[in-house]
């Protein structure tokens, strides 16, 4: 299997993730599980970890998003309502 690229957090989703304040996901535990490999049949505990941070990561992401959004249509900026993914 083919290594993927790693992915890196960007400076306002870091922020939205310190803002949230959680305990358990910090910025360096997403950053760390995020990129994780292990499929659930090798190592279910560190693959249920990975996939946990990653859907917090992509609800900061769709956050990020939405803010943005919101200060560009403040600004007068036409947006499409549908986001990219």
């Amino acid at each position: 299997m083919a290594k993927s690229k790693k992915i890196t957090i960007d400076k306002n989703i870091k922020n939205i993730i310190k803002e949230l304040g959680d305990e358990k996901y910090t910025v360096e535990y997403i950053e760390r599980c995020i990129n994780l490999s292990d499929d659930v049949i090798g190592n279910p505990f560190i693959a249920t970890m990975a996939a946990s941070a990653t859907g917090y990561y992509l609800a900061c992401t769709r956050l990020c998003l939405n803010r943005l959004h919101k200060k560009l249509k403040k600004g007068g900026v036409h947006v499409s309502k549908t986001l990219s993914k």
